[in-house]
C-alpha cells in the first residue's frame, strides 16, 4: 500500500490504517521485549531416569502383544 492510499481527500489518514499501524507497532514492541528478556533456566534433565522409564514402557508394550 503506498502513502497515497492511506490519505483521504481531507488530508487525514484513514482510521483503519492507523489501527493497523498501531497493531503492527505493538507487535514489534512485544517481540523486542520478549527478545530482550533473559531465557528462563530450564530444569535439569534426568537422562538416566528417562532411559529407565523408556525401557519400562517398551517392556510393557511388548508384553501386551
Amino acid at each position: 500500500m503506498n502513502r497515497a492510499d492511506t490519505i483521504s481527500p481531507s488530508g487525514f489518514p484513514r482510521f483503519y490504517d492507523m489501527d493497523a499501524a498501531l497493531r503492527e507497532e505493538e507487535r514489534v514492541r512485544s517481540r523486542r521485549k520478549e527478545a530482550a528478556m533473559p531465557l528462563a533456566a530450564s530444569a535439569p534433565v534426568d537422562y538416566e531416569g528417562n532411559r529407565k522409564r523408556l525401557r519400562q514402557l517398551i517392556e510393557r508394550l511388548t508384553v501386551r502383544r
